[in-house]
């Protein structure tokens, strides 16, 4: 489920003092940043019934932008990955050195050390 949070930092222009312009329709609101974003949820789903689908394909359109560029090279997306897999798993960083996870893994073997030097 997508956060309400990230929905309006793409659907808002955000104004001074806690105001927020809608990008559909332009009207101005307000909402205090300890109250969440349910104000300006609650205009998208009344006003813009396909918000949702617009976000989807807007976030969808920034990864397949950013991966045509090659802004990242494949040496350092695979040790992102692994670091991914050890932080999320809560395992130590030797666990890349172990044949077994090695062998589970559709990733390109990497040493311990790699890991530890970035």
């Amino acid at each position: 489920m997508t956060k309400n949070s990230g929905i309006c930092r793409v659907l808002y222009a955000l104004l001074p003092d806690n105001y927020f312009k809608c990008k559909y329709c332009s009207p101005v609101r307000r909402q205090q940043p300890s109250s969440g974003y349910g104000n300006l949820i609650s205009h998208l789903r009344d006003k813009h019934p396909e918000y949702e689908a617009d976000y989807v394909a807007y976030t969808g359109s920034l990864a397949t932008s950013l991966h045509s560029f090659d802004f990242v090279s494949d040496k350092i997306a695979n040790i992102y990955h692994w670091m991914e897999w050890v932080v999320d798993r809560n395992m130590s960083l030797s666990e890349v050195d172990h044949p077994l996870t090695r062998s589970m893994s559709r990733l390109k073997p990497i040493s311990s050390k790699t890991l530890k030097s970035t």
